[in-house]
């Protein structure tokens, strides 16, 4: 798919609808031929193609051009799902250049690929969406912000996704806070169950990047009080990662709910989680009662 001026150029919706489509869309422009595009287009695709210091020098001339940069990552990002999706025959490695080389660019022109990224996130089609993730999680930093923004979207598939990919990106430095924030509030309203499960695994992935774990362990405990036992059992894993002391009142609440209605899996998960923590084999309720029991003990013979 490739377009000529700017005025032609298609946004991320009409983008998307082309390639699922295979054709031009309503909203966007007729399909035109290399020939008939801008001469400095054409050269910036040959480019492309010959890679090298040639491409080098024209990828960072694009980056100074807004329109030349688009053009760019509009034809970058169809080659790339491209590729990924007919690329059958071959050695794995030929088989996933063409993809990787594509991706890699996107990656380094994502101050102008990362909008149609998120935009290939929240799409009805789940190989645009697989790919927009990826993408997103490679490009790191920058994508924390639009992924939070999707954390709101209206259909519960694409939030899912936007909590999966906030597991997986990089510390957001003094920023951290604030997205533990926005995946707690996700984990405890949202709607729909697999969602608010995902936030929670989120959450704990973000446990390495979190030096004060209070707010993350208070997330996490809320987890544990789900009406849903697929949701409590992540934040029982969760408080079991997450190493603190301090969760093991809130795990073996968690325990007797379990064992009380019957749940489980929750109870093994539950049980994992404080033997991670506390130490030692599995026990049943009356003994982790009475190994309750005797920590406070100890902890007030100490004092």
């Amino acid at each position: 798919m490739k377009r000529g001026t700017s005025r032609s150029r298609l946004g991320p919706a009409g983008l998307l609808l082309a390639l699922a489509a295979g054709c031009s869309t309503p909203e966007g422009p007729k399909r035109v031929s290399f020939d008939q595009l801008p001469p400095e287009y054409r050269a910036a695709l040959a480019a492309y193609d010959e890679g090298g210091e040639t491409w080098s020098a024209t990828r960072e001339q694009a980056l100074a051009n807004p329109d030349l940069a688009r053009f760019l990552v509009d034809n970058l990002s169809v080659k790339m799902v491209r590729s990924f999706e007919t690329a059958k025959m071959g050695s794995p490695e030929a088989r996933n250049f063409p993809f990787q080389r594509a991706q890699s660019e996107l990656v380094l022109m994502a101050q102008y690929s990362l909008p149609l990224m998120t935009g290939m996130v929240a799409t009805d089609d789940e190989i645009l969406a697989h790919l927009g993730a990826e993408t997103c999680a490679r490009i790191g930093v920058s994508a924390l912000e639009p992924a939070i923004e999707l954390l709101g979207h209206e259909r519960s598939q694409v939030r899912r996704r936007a909590a999966d990919l906030l597991g997986r990106l990089p510390s957001a430095g003094e920023g951290e806070l604030e997205l533990i924030a926005a995946l707690a509030r996700t984990a405890s309203d949202d709607p729909d169950w697999v969602v608010r499960a995902q936030a929670v695994r989120a959450l704990t992935a973000r446990a390495g990047h979190q030096l004060r774990i209070g707010a993350l362990r208070e997330a996490l405990e809320r987890a544990t009080r789900d009406r849903d036992p697929a949701v409590a059992g992540e934040g029982a894993r969760g408080l079991g990662h997450l190493g603190d002391l301090e969760a093991i009142p809130t795990l073996l609440s968690t325990l007797e709910r379990a064992y009380e209605d019957g749940e489980m899996t929750l109870w093994n998960d539950t049980q994992d989680a404080l033997v991670a923590l506390a130490g030692g084999p599995k026990r049943d309720l009356a003994g982790w009662r009475q190994w309750s029991k005797d920590q406070r003990r100890q902890d007030r013979n100490r004092r």
